[in-house]
């Protein structure tokens, strides 16, 4: 076949402005309508997310930071979500096989429903000084970084539980020490030895890893806490600091 025998489709020529013209126009005009609301919807998006700027100090209880720790093992993907109350290092942690805010949700209630702070049977051999039988230490403040997975599901929770979502500065992951440290304790001490089960059952691991938990919470002395368990120190320095024995000299 001859060149000139090729048959080529017509281009179509705009007498005039070309239809998409004004849509790449404005895409590049910062002062185009289309750039001025994009420019309001990111500032509206970075303002609902309040930002801490530097490591917290620990007073009191009930901030949580938490962070995703993600493994490979053969080809497979495998999350474990992890949590620290920055004070008294009381730790949580949970595998799962996908990251998304419906597990880090998941995982944040678990979390709630194992906090010392809210945990009556703490109190069994001691009586508050007020009225009220129960004076738990609710989680108020929970740190994380800007993973997709703690938006949606997981920061409307927090929202709607009246507990500040903190989120730390894109590539400033020393804000997040305590967790960063609490990863790296976990890894060493627990998820180096137990891969094989995190890539073959993973509800194995997570109930071994519940073992380790319990533990490191209530044996395992910590150099920062004066040697004490996180349980330990809890108890010492804040349940019997807000409520006496039942017992009184007459």
């Amino acid at each position: 076949m001859r060149v000139e025998e090729l048959k080529f489709p017509k281009l179509i020529r705009y007498k005039g402005t070309h239809p998409l013209s004004s849509i790449v126009t404005d895409y590049h005009n910062p002062d185009s309508k289309w750039a001025k609301n994009k420019a309001m919807r990111k500032q509206l998006r970075n303002r609902s997310r309040e930002k801490v700027k530097n490591s917290p100090l620990s007073r009191g209880l009930g901030y949580i930071e938490i962070d995703t720790i993600v493994e490979f093992i053969n080809g497979i993907k495998r999350y474990i979500y992890n949590a620290v109350d920055i004070n008294t290092r009381f730790a949580f942690s949970y595998a799962y096989k996908s990251k998304s805010s419906k597990n880090a949700l998941d995982f944040f209630k678990k979390v709630e429903a194992v906090y010392p702070g809210n945990i009556d049977e703490l109190e069994l051999e001691l009586e508050p000084k007020s009225n009220n039988t129960s004076q738990p230490y609710p989680i108020t403040t929970v740190q994380t970084d800007n993973g997709s997975e703690y938006l949606g599901m997981f920061d409307k929770y927090l929202k709607d539980n009246y507990i500040k979502h903190l989120f730390i500065y894109p590539k400033h992951p020393k804000i997040n020490g305590y967790i960063e440290r609490a990863n790296r304790t976990l890894e060493e001490e627990f998820i180096d030895y137990n891969l094989y089960l995190l890539s073959d059952d993973i509800n194995a691991f997570n109930s071994e890893l519940i073992e380790y938990l319990i533990w490191y919470n209530t044996e395992r002395p910590h150099h920062n806490l004066n040697n004490l368990s996180p349980m330990d120190f809890m108890i010492k320095y804040y349940l019997k600091s807000q409520m006496y024995w039942t017992y009184t000299q007459s």
